[in-house]
Order: structure tokens, then sequence, then C-alpha cells
């Protein structure tokens, strides 16, 4: 007999028999039998908020519900110690049931609180209280980007095109923080009412990857969104992102996403085995940078996608000023437009949250009571007696400082007061004339707060020569966009090796590579990538020009590059020798005679090469080569000694990320490989390539070798290192040899 399935009255998902509550939903497992289907979730949510108004009683004021998912739900809400407006995102109790998830939660909302990014919305805190976990963010004024869609797609392509730009800025920033995403989709993209694309939810959707919980990824409809190694259960990572984004971008230029289907299951298994249809087919008018930027987003393999999402934004930077402040236009319009904003202007919230001190009053009333009837006399006797003391001490006033008789300043009169005390009504009543009015103080004029820093816009040189030096400035703007002066900005560079920058934003060039200048002020931070290039090289020259020797000698030539005013230049070069089996060339210059002949040796970088002839003649006495052997193959250590040379060279041209030179000794090299090869040497700075010839079987007139070794480069600051272990096919070509093939 099967087991009875027990379903959740609110969704119909399936209930786990041990579970408190549905996974799906976060409706109670086990709703009894007279409740009608939805009154469970209606109820949990009910008493939910009931809870979260009495764990933040005195703190916070809840004014409404945003919205709810399969996660959470989002209230508006009222800071009372700052005035101010706030979203509280209550997290479903699903998720914070059993294990080690409450503590997961805080440490990605800690982690997600030390961004600091405009394009990304701010956590002010997280707290728990028994089964209650929220957290506490900045409340954003805008439009849900799924909703924008919803009414307006397709959207305009430089409007995407700037959403994506700004959003995979934030990311990029994030991912440099090790912080990412996992559920990147047009919800979670609020457009402001500034026309600024934020992004929310950092942190919070990685709890979807505990055992158990996939399904409640699913539920909130992330697998429309989710890469396919986030649907294949596989590790995830900033690439996870960008595909995310992808798919986001394509909704908005389309209409729909590039997966649908009824089920989240079938979505998943097309998102891991379909290839979206390509931009360009589906958009005729969107621009081809576009296109294809989206479509290589969309890779299947992260491998094949953007490095990383400064290059995604890099790809995207073609949009003109003009084109900004028209698409900043639109997007204000429809964050405008937003159908909620009339019921949260609605809303109405405290105006201070201490109540205002009773303004003191010039008569003051007081309850007497009565004295039995039998004490009555006394009372009275009493009451005339007190009132005479005080009379007395009023006239003479003892608290006042002596005045001397040469003082001319006549002393105050004394303020006449009048006591009441009728015994009938059981009142007393005491008036007093008040003091003369003081001089008139004319009052200084009301002075407000400063704005705060909202947005940082930084300009200056993109690209410096090693030596150079360049200012760059950041224009602080509030959150009205207006220019704000005199304030501080603290600057700091990401890669000092490369660029430094001083307080006064000057930027000095030191070693070639990329560099992060980051500008920040009152919490606000914003980035600003500077290149680093070596000064271009005018010429090299190389000494001596003429070398004569024979078979098995050796000798080294010395080159060198220089600037425009002659100046010499530290650079790697390429050596080369046309004719290896003649002669070969070490790295450093070093030449060695193969067999008689004549080899023209080279030495180049930045497209700038010199040369030297190298003679081998036989030793005096030797009898001449036949004439049937001139073209001999040479023997099996001379040939490995070639491949050798060959795959040194090529090692030397990757380092120099010389990519002429490389397809001059790989020239069959596939376009793909090129492609990957021009989109990742100018991110890998410091490149240093290590390769070492193993095992090499000859065959006819080529020959297979087994090549080892490493890619050692530095990416923002910290040292990377991909291991080498390929089989290269060579091929004989003349008196040379050529790469054909690398697997």
């Amino acid at each position: 007999m099967s087991p009875v399935r027990v379903l959740c009255a609110q969704c119909g998902a399936v209930l786990s028999p041990s579970g408190r509550f549905c996974v799906a939903c976060g409706a109670p497992a086990g709703p009894g039998p007279e409740q009608a289907p939805g009154e469970g979730a209606k109820g949990v949510k009910a008493q939910m908020l009931k809870q979260l108004r009495e764990a933040t009683l005195g703190e916070y004021e809840i004014l409404l519900e945003l919205g709810s998912g399969g996660m959470a739900t989002v209230y508006l809400a009222h800071d009372l110690q700052l005035d101010r407006r706030v979203a509280i995102k209550l997290m479903h109790p699903a998720l914070t049931v059993g294990g080690d998830m409450v503590e997961r939660f805080i440490l990605e909302a800690r982690t997600a609180a030390g961004l600091s990014h405009h394009n990304i919305i701010p956590i002010y805190a997280v707290k728990v209280q028994e089964d209650l976990l929220y957290f506490v963010m900045k409340y954003v004024e805008g439009r849900p980007l799924d909703s924008i869609i919803k009414a307006e797609a397709p959207l305009g392509t430089d409007m995407v095109r700037q959403i994506v730009a700004q959003v995979a800025d934030a990311l990029a920033y994030a991912h440099r923080h090790g912080v990412v995403h996992r559920d990147i989709k047009p919800a979670n993209i609020i457009i402001s009412t500034e026309g600024q694309p934020i992004l929310a939810d950092f942190g919070i959707a990685k709890v979807a990857d505990k055992p158990g919980l996939t399904l409640t990824g699913a539920t909130i409809g992330t697998p429309t969104y989710m890469s396919p190694e986030q649907c294949d259960a596989q590790p995830v990572t900033g690439a996870s992102d960008q595909y995310s984004l992808g798919v986001t971008a394509y909704e908005a230029l389309t209409g729909k996403p590039p997966f649908d289907a009824p089920s989240y299951m079938t979505i998943m298994m097309k998102q891991m085995t379909e290839t979206a249809r390509p931009l360009g087919e589906v958009v005729k008018d969107c621009p081809r940078d576009l296109a294809t930027t989206i479509d290589r987003m969309l890779a299947k393999e992260p491998t094949d996608r953007f490095a990383t999402m400064d290059e995604v934004v890099e790809a995207l930077r073609t949009a003109t000023v003009s084109s900004q402040h028209t698409v900043r236009t639109q997007l204000v319009q429809f964050a405008l437009a937003d159908p909620r904003r009339e019921l949260v202007k609605r809303v109405s919230t405290p105006q201070s949250p201490i109540p205002t001190a009773a303004r003191r009053t010039r008569v003051v009333e007081s309850k007497v009571v009565a004295a039995p009837a039998w004490n009555r006399p006394v009372f009275v006797a009493a009451a005339l007696v007190v009132g005479l003391l005080a009379g007395a001490l009023m006239m003479a006033r003892p608290w006042r400082p002596a005045v001397s008789a040469n003082d001319s300043t006549p002393a105050p009169s004394p303020v006449p007061a009048t006591v009441t005390a009728p015994v009938d009504s059981g009142r007393a009543a005491m008036t007093q004339e008040p003091p003369a009015p003081p001089p008139p103080v004319t009052p200084s004029p009301a002075r407000t707060a400063p704005l705060a820093v909202s947005a940082i816009r930084i300009t200056g040189p993109e690209t410096l020569t090693v030596g150079g030096s360049g200012t760059v400035l950041a224009a602080l703007r509030d959150v009205r966009g207006q220019p704000l002066a005199g304030r501080s900005v603290r600057w700091t560079s990401g890669a000092t090796d490369v660029a430094s920058v001083d307080a006064a934003g000057e930027v000095l060039a030191r070693a070639p590579g990329r560099a992060v200048i980051t500008a920040a002020s009152e919490g606000i931070s914003q980035t600003f990538a500077v290149t680093v290039i070596a000064e271009p090289v005018s010429a090299v020259a190389m000494t001596p020009a003429a070398v004569s020797l024979s078979p098995g000698e050796s000798a080294s030539l010395a080159a060198q590059a220089s600037g425009g005013d002659g100046r010499v230049l530290e650079r790697p070069l390429d050596w080369s020798s046309s004719a290896p089996a003649v002669a070969t060339v070490t790295s450093s210059g070093r030449v060695t005679a193969v067999a008689p002949g004549s080899a023209v040796i080279s030495a180049g970088t930045d497209g700038k090469t010199a040369t030297a002839t190298v003679t081998v003649t036989a030793p005096a006495g030797a009898a001449p080569a036949p004439a049937a052997v001139a073209e001999a193959i040479p023997s099996e250590a001379e040939r490995r000694a070639q491949i050798t040379a060959i795959i040194a060279a090529y090692a030397q041209a990757l380092q120099n990320r010389n990519l002429a030179r490389v397809r001059e000794l790989y020239p069959t090299m596939p376009a793909s490989t090129e492609q990957k090869l021009r989109q990742a040497l100018p991110g890998m700075d410091d490149l240093q390539v290590r390769l070492s010839v193993g095992q090499v079987d000859f065959v006819d007139a080529g020959a297979v070798a087994q090549v080892t070794g490493s890619w050692t480069y530095r990416e923002r600051g910290k040292r990377e290192t991909l291991p080498a272990d390929n089989r290269y096919r060579l091929e004989r070509r003349g008196t040379g040899w050529v790469i054909t093939e690398i697997r």
C-alpha cells in the first residue's frame, strides 16, 4: 500500500510527515478538518504580523504590507527613533525551523550589511525573537522591475542596457567582497523614483541551498532565472548571478524569459539542456553588441560567460549622456506610475516619536480634599496662618542679594498675589500677575539639516602609462540629484602596486595592470577603474647584427626596447629563429648553432622588432655534406630541442600578451580559443606562463608533446595559479615547427 500523502490546504504541496510548516508557502502543517482551504496561511500571516507588532513595539510602527512571496513578507514600517520609513522583511516560519538556519541567516545578513553601493539596498538590522526572524532595510520608493516589464515590455534597448550595466556594477562590487546574490530576478530589482535600479535581497536567498528547501526556491519562481549549475545543485559562483541577470535582460527586451513551461521541473531541465534562441533573431533592431553580450551571459558553461561582472559593465559601456538622461526620465515615469504608490502615500505616520511637552499655564488648579466637619475650623485657621507666612516671605524676599545705599537701580516691586480658598467648593485657586514681558528678540532663521550624500560620480583618466599620473574627481549629489559641496571624500586603491591614490585624488601609475579606485563619503561609495599600460615602444635595437658560428657553438645577442625619447624601457622581448634547424635561440637571447646554414634571429615587443643574422658554417677540413642530404631531417635530440624552443616561445608570447606572435606559432588556433585569450589576458596582471616539455613522440613529419606547467597571475590583488597539462600536436614546416593542436 502506498503511503498516504498529506497536502497543504493553502498551496497543495506535499507536506513532510514531521514538518511543522509547509515548505512551499509557510502555512501550518496539519490544519484542522473544519479549516477552509487558504485559511491556514492567512491565519499564520495574521499571527506572525501580530507577533511582529509586539516585537517591534516602541521601535517600529508597522504600516502596511508591501508584498509577499514564498520566502518572506515585506511590510512598510516607521522607525520611531530616527523618524524615517523602513522596510521590514519577515521570513516565513518554515525557513527558520530546525538546524542552524537562524545562524546562517544572521551570518548572511551581516555579510550583506557590509555592502555599500548606491545600487544595493542597505540592510540596517537583522533581529531574532523566538520564532520571528526579520530584516530591517532601507525603504526605497519605487517600482519592481517585474511590474514594469509586465506593463511596458518590451523595453527599449538603451533602457535595458543601462539597467543591466548598473545592476552588473553592483554585482561586481558584491562579488569582489565575496558575496553572491543567488536570486537575481526582476522582482528583486527596484526602479526608484530617482530613475535608478536598486538591487534587493542580498544574502537572503542563500538559505535555499539547505537540503529539503530546494522546492521553496522553486515555489517563488526562481527556476525561471536560475543558472544551469544552480538547477543541477552544483556550486554557485558569481557566474550564476551573471546568467540570471542575462535572463532578466532577455525578458525585458522580449517580454518573456528564454525558457518557460507549465512546471518548475520542466523549466529547470530546459535551463540545463536547451540553448536560448539568439537575441538578435528575436529582437531584430537590437544592437549587435548588446545582443552578443546577453547571449554570452546566457552561455550554459560558466567558463563561456564573462570572467567577471566588471567585463559585463565594460561590454555595455556605449550609452551616450543624452540617452542616459532620456532613459532616466522614462524610468522615473515608470516608477511614479506604481499602483501601490497612492496607497503608501495615504498611510499616516506619527509626526514625532516623542510626545510634545504640555505648555505651562498661568493659572494652576489643584484639588483640595475637604476636611471632616468636626475639624473644619482648625483647617481654616491653619490655611490662614500658612497664607500669612507666605505673604511675609514674599515681602521680605530674603533670597535677594543685599542692595547698597549707593545703588541707584530701583528694586523690582513685589508681584501681588491673591489666594482664594473657597472651602465650600473644595477647590483652591491661586492666580498671579505675569511679569513684564522681556524685550523682543529677533528669531534666527531656521536651520535645516544638510542633505546626506546619495550618489557619487567619478571622472578622471581611464588609462595611464607607467610613471604617469592623473587626478580623479568625485561629484557628490543628494537624493534630489543636486550637487553637494564641502564634503570630505576618502580615496583608496584596490591595487596599490599598480596605481596608488592620495587624499586629493592624485593617481600615480606604478606598474602595468588594472586598479579599482574607490571614492567614499558618508557611507556611500563608487568605484572607477584605471588601466595602467607600459610606455609605448618606439624601437628595438639588437647587437651584434651578425654572428658566425660552427655547429654546437653558442653566442649571446643583446636587445633592448626604447621609447620615443630614446630612453631604455624595461620590456620582456619575444625571441625567435627563422630556421631552428640551423640555429635556436632562448628567451634570454642565447643562440646555439645546430647545422650549417643561415638563420635570422628576431626580438620584438609591442609590434617593434630587431633582427640579427646567424651564419653557421662547417669547421675547416670537414667534408662538405652531399647535396642529397642537405635537407636531411635533424636527429631526434635536435628535433626535441627545436620543439622545446617553440613551446618556450609560445609561453613567452602568452606572457607578453602578444597575440600576433601566438598566432604565428599556432596558426591553426580556433577562433573561439583566440577570443577567450583576448578576453582573459587583459585581466591577468603580472602574468607568468611556465611550460615544460615532457614526453615527445615523433610521427613522420610531426610530433606529439606532453606539456605541463602553470599560469600565475594577479586578479584584484589576489594571486591566482592555473595548472597546465595538455598534449600539443606539432608539425614540421620547412626548417621550423608550428603548433597545430592543443588538447
